[in-house]
């Protein structure tokens, strides 16, 4: 959640495109984790932290709305009927492990673990924790 909170200001809006087409496949596609795979394959270790840093920022707003907190809460209000498409799907136990996961990934890129490696991990986590694996 900390590292959701840290990026806000400093943020791109190609990462946060990305992080927003992570969940789209992770939460629509018939084939997830080959589609996000083949997608992420040319990111470095610093796009993929942008990423990873919205994604977290992502589920931080889907939390607000699952727990039906206040609107002013949110982070990325300009976002919200995207986020609202989301939310119904994600469990907040769902939401939290993704988190966790997010938090594991970014550790893993600053320990220099291989990038495509922890995409791998990030994806099945999400997949998993939606309940398809």
């Amino acid at each position: 959640m900390r590292t959701a909170l840290n990026f806000l200001q400093d943020g791109n809006s190609v990462a946060l495109d990305r992080a927003f087409f992570f969940f789209k496949t992770v939460t629509e596609s018939e084939a997830p984790y080959a589609e996000w795979i083949a997608y992420s394959a040319d990111f470095k270790d610093d796009e993929s932290v942008d990423i990873m840093k919205w994604i977290a920022m992502i589920l931080r707003d889907l939390l607000i709305l699952r727990t039906h907190a206040s609107r002013e809460r949110l982070r990325l209000k300009q976002y919200t009927s995207r986020l609202r498409t989301f939310a119904p799907q994600w469990s907040e136990d769902a939401i939290m492990k993704g988190l966790q996961a997010i938090e594991e990934g970014m550790e893993g890129t600053a320990r220099h673990v291989n990038i495509h490696l922890i995409w791998d991990y990030l994806c099945i986590s999400f997949l998993q924790g939606r309940g398809d694996y």
